[in-house]
């Protein structure tokens, strides 16, 4: 059986969700290194997934969907200074949210910008299926590091 992957995420309460079910308004309130609490808001295209195996993740039937992750940074170290690898290794371990049957393989950065004090990465990437297939699979990775901290979520 699939083990509960690990995201990092601490939660100081329950996951808000306010508006439609099946695309809500998504919010988290964190504990961050460094006693920092940050407050995670999206807007979800998919409804918020609730249970024991999940911190704040939404999905629909056909898998699509997105979670919150935090990582902590080397010390001394922000965000800024930190090469695309760090997010990808990050996001992509066998621990994490796709490595359920093993570890993403053909990872490519397709491309990388900047909004504000916001990272974003649009990565493909194949995830092995329950069976050992390889399914093509892509992410759009959002990173910032909340004031005060030295995670990133």
């Amino acid at each position: 059986s699939r083990s509960r992957p690990v995201t990092g995420v601490v939660l100081l309460e329950e996951v808000q969700e306010s508006g439609k079910k099946t695309a809500p308004t998504v919010s988290a309130e964190l504990v961050l290194d460094g006693g920092v609490a940050a407050t995670a808001t999206f807007d979800a295209q998919y409804p918020l997934n609730r249970g024991m195996f999940y911190d704040v993740e939404v999905r629909n039937l056909a898998g699509e969907g997105a979670f919150l992750q935090v990582a902590s940074l080397p010390e001394g170290k922000s965000l800024g200074e930190m090469s695309a690898s760090f997010l990808t290794k990050s996001v992509f371990s066998t621990e994490g949210r796709f490595g359920a049957y093993g570890a993403p393989t053909d990872i490519k950065v397709l491309s990388k910008s900047e909004a504000g004090a916001m990272r974003l990465l649009e990565i493909s990437f194949a995830a092995l299926s329950p069976g050992g297939n390889e399914v093509p699979r892509r992410a759009l990775v959002a990173a910032v590091q909340p004031e005060g901290s030295t995670d990133v979520v």
